[in-house]
């Protein structure tokens, strides 16, 4: 919060301020060296970058309709792959829904915007920033707001890498359900086993900070118990079926 406020501060005043001069600020915070001082402003930005993305992608217009740290909202609970196949991307940032870009697929006509598979990219991107940086600063500080904040960081990627891999299985799972054809099925399966691997490791990060809590957007949220809902995705895969001749 600290580092939130003082960005809404200063930038609110100021949006000319440097980059160096929070680099600066953060190494004075935490006792890193500019070098190190420059990897974590890094990690931290491409951390930050993770949930607005997805949230551009899987848009729900009220608070209580989404909450992204537990793939979930208030009324209906978890988001399955189906869900995310159905909610639209929000209006005017360009993203293609995965109807839409199915079926520019399927006609190839071209893809006018910035499709599923390129979002998930983006995400993979974002995370892999973040997991990079996070392993070069383990140890470089002996505070433990540092190593607090590191693991929170290392905890915003692997949700990343678990929306990455369920964007790209939810893509390749509409292929599948609008041409018939097996391999698009295969691969949604296999892109959603990735998304338990994700969402495993979000999970062991995250619960080892913050203890299972009652909140106002996502019910009781629980990262443990998430998983079987995680899981819930490949099976919907794998029992998938079209009416489509391959």
């Amino acid at each position: 919060h600290w580092y939130s406020f003082m960005l809404w501060g200063r930038l609110g005043y100021d949006l000319g301020v440097p980059s160096w001069r929070i680099e600066k600020l953060i190494a004075a915070r935490f006792g890193l060296d500019d070098a190190n001082a420059f990897r974590l402003f890094e990690a931290w930005q491409a951390a930050s970058q993770i949930i607005p993305q997805v949230n551009r992608f899987h848009w729900r217009d009220w608070d209580f309709m989404w909450a992204p740290e537990g793939c979930l909202d208030q009324r209906n609970g978890f988001h399955d792959v189906r869900m995310f196949m159905e909610v639209p991307p929000m209006e005017a940032s360009g993203i293609v829904s995965i109807p839409d870009y199915v079926a520019a697929v399927v006609e190839a006509r071209p893809i006018q915007g910035l499709s599923p598979v390129d979002v998930s990219n983006r995400l993979e991107a974002h995370a892999h920033r973040a997991l990079t940086g996070v392993a070069h600063l383990r140890g470089e500080s002996d505070t433990a707001e540092c190593t607090e904040t590191l693991n929170d960081i290392e905890a915003m990627a692997h949700l990343g890498r678990y929306y990455a891999a369920k964007i790209q299985g939810a893509t390749e799972l509409h292929l599948f359900e609008t041409t018939g054809k097996a391999a698009h099925r295969s691969q949604a399966v296999k892109h959603l086993q990735a998304a338990v691997d994700g969402w495993t490791s979000y999970a062991r990060v995250a619960a080892a900070q913050y203890k299972p809590q009652l909140l106002a957007r996502t019910r009781e949220l629980d990262w443990w118990a998430l998983l079987e809902d995680v899981k819930k995705d490949v099976t919907i895969a794998e029992q998938a079926r079209t009416t489509r001749r391959p």
